[in-house]
């Protein structure tokens, strides 16, 4: 299993699907990979030579958070205004404009619909978080929609996805 894991920050298994922020920002909340694609607000890396040369001339950003819903990451707009607030800080930090910086967030870059090829997308997690320019933790507190339990920092913490995403950017 730690040979695949090591493996997997070498390997593009699914495409790196990325939306520009300034798109991601007029959305309003977030939209699923497949409303998205509908919208024609995606863009897909297809292979790691795309993904190379696309991330030469373009700053990105990977946006890491705990699902605060069993079918919809974000019904209330919390990770939402969380990330516009993180990425326009970002943009004012680093000189960016919001159109030159394009956002990975699982909710929109993972195909949802179609398991199968969803977890060709999660296989490539590593993969996803190692090669961006920027890594942001979204993390405010917030209140789980389905349980009602408290999604904080710490609880964020705790997910293994949200670990398997840090130790990806850690060991790319």
């Amino acid at each position: 299993r730690a040979h695949a894991a090591i493996s997997s920050l070498r390997e593009l298994q699914a495409p790196m699907v990325l939306m520009r922020f300034s798109d991601f920002r007029a959305l309003g909340g977030l939209a699923s990979h497949e409303e998205a694609r509908q919208r024609s607000l995606l863009h897909v890396l297809d292979t790691h030579d795309d993904l190379c040369a696309f991330l030469s001339d373009h700053s990105t950003v990977f946006c890491s958070h705990q699902w605060l819903g069993f079918r919809h990451p974000d019904v209330n707009n919390v990770h939402f205004r969380s990330i516009v607030d993180a990425c326009d800080a970002l943009c004012e930090q680093e000189g960016l404009a919001p159109e030159s910086l394009y956002v990975w967030l699982d909710y929109h870059s993972i195909q949802q619909r179609n398991t199968h090829v969803q977890s060709l997308f999660i296989n490539s997690l590593p993969f996803y978080a190692a090669s961006t320019r920027y890594f942001l933790v979204i993390a405010p507190d917030a209140d789980h929609i389905d349980t009602g339990k408290r999604c904080d920092a710490l609880t964020y913490q705790r997910r293994g996805w949200c670990r398997l995403e840090c130790w990806g950017r850690m060991a790319g």
